[in-house]
Formats: structure tokens, C-alpha cells, sequence
């Protein structure tokens, strides 16, 4: 059962939001190189999960281990990519497991897992 299934469902509206501009939203806020700390220091200020505005697109913010646990294994089942990556790295040629979807995306999570086991990174250090 997922973390929040006890809970009533919110919408993104109920979500709170950092203060932006008509319009604009957040994205004079944002600088690329620095947009790990923003979001951080948003999450301190308005706890785990929030929203922001660039534009006219708002973007969901999540960092509650437990909701990032159910999405990661409940994955790509319940939870899928935006379509246009796979599409644009397949063009590209560069699908791997951090594009692919569906059944393809099974036997390269496996392979990942198997590289990036603690036991590897143990003998690797």
C-alpha cells in the first residue's frame, strides 16, 4: 500500500508554492547552476512536497523518501518517464535504462542493479 493511501488525495493547487510572478512563476528564481540548493532550501521552507511555476508549467516537487521508494519500485508500472525521452534518445541511439520503458526497461534494470551493488562499490574503493 502506498505511504500516503490513508490520506485524502490533494491536488496540485493545495500544494504550497514558493512566491512567484504572473506569468513568470519562479523562473527568474531559478539559476541552473545553482537549482539543487533552491529546491532544497524550498523543501526546508515548505516542507517534502510542493510546487513551482516556470511560466506556465507547474513542476511537482517531491522529496519524501518514502513516496520516492514507492515510485522508484513501483516503477515503470505506475510511473513512467515524460514519452518524449525515450523517443529522443532512441533517435539519438542512446536508449539505455534511464529512457527506456516497458519490458525493455526490465532486464537493464537488472544489469544496473548487479553494477551498482554495494559489493562493487566496496571492492571498488
Amino acid at each position: 500500500m502506498p505511504p500516503d493511501a490513508t490520506q485524502s488525495t490533494r491536488r496540485l493547487a493545495d500544494l504550497p508554492s514558493p512566491k512567484g510572478l504572473p506569468l513568470l512563476g519562479n523562473a527568474l528564481q531559478i539559476d541552473p547552476a545553482r537549482m539543487h540548493l533552491i529546491l532544497e532550501s524550498w523543501c526546508k521552507e515548505l516542507g517534502p512536497t510542493y510546487t513551482f511555476g516556470l511560466g506556465p508549467k507547474c513542476v511537482f516537487v517531491n522529496a519524501d523518501p518514502a513516496h520516492l521508494q514507492t515510485a522508484l519500485r513501483e516503477r515503470p508500472v505506475c510511473y513512467r518517464r515524460f514519452a518524449s525521452i525515450e523517443s529522443v534518445l532512441a533517435e539519438m541511439g542512446g536508449n539505455g535504462v534511464f529512457s527506456v520503458e516497458g519490458e525493455a526497461w526490465h532486464p537493464q534494470r537488472k544489469l544496473i542493479m548487479r553494477a551498482l551493488a554495494s559489493t562493487n562499490f566496496r571492492a571498488y574503493f
